[in-house]
């Protein structure tokens, strides 16, 4: 039987097999909604059912906004049609988030914090209505 695998790239892609890796289509890419001035990295994916999943974009190389500290870009996708489209569901430019989990009904994203000297550490965001 076909079943359907998400894969994340270096790159800032998600690509999408509907016949079990034989063949694969580019559903999303990074550069096409982010800044260009850095690359991307698909960190992790993680689908809650069938419908319903997350993926966490990270920029490979820090930025420098207004802040004279190193700022990445981490964004947590979301999916509500199988992971065939993805749009950005969190964003922030403190926190590297690596990894997805649930804990019952709960999403967990876990990260860090390491270029700031007060704000280090490791991080954790938990939501229980589905990024709502």
């Amino acid at each position: 039987k076909d079943s359907l695998m998400l894969a994340g790239t270096l790159g800032g892609g998600i690509y999408l097999s509907k016949d079990t890796a034989s063949t694969w289509q580019q559903v999303y890419y990074a550069a096409s909604q982010f800044p260009t001035t850095t690359s991307y990295q698909i960190s992790d994916i993680y689908m809650i059912d069938p419908f319903n999943g997350f993926a966490i974009l990270n920029s490979v190389q820090p930025f420098y906004y207004s802040s004279a500290y190193p700022q990445t870009l981490s964004i947590i996708l979301k999916t509500t049609d199988g992971g065939k489209t993805w749009f950005p569901n969190y964003v922030s430019q403190l926190v590297r988030f690596e990894k997805l989990t649930t804990l019952g009904t709960k999403i967990i994203a876990a990260g860090y914090e390491q270029a700031h000297p007060y704000l280090s550490g490791i991080y954790i965001a938990v939501t229980s209505t589905m990024g709502n």
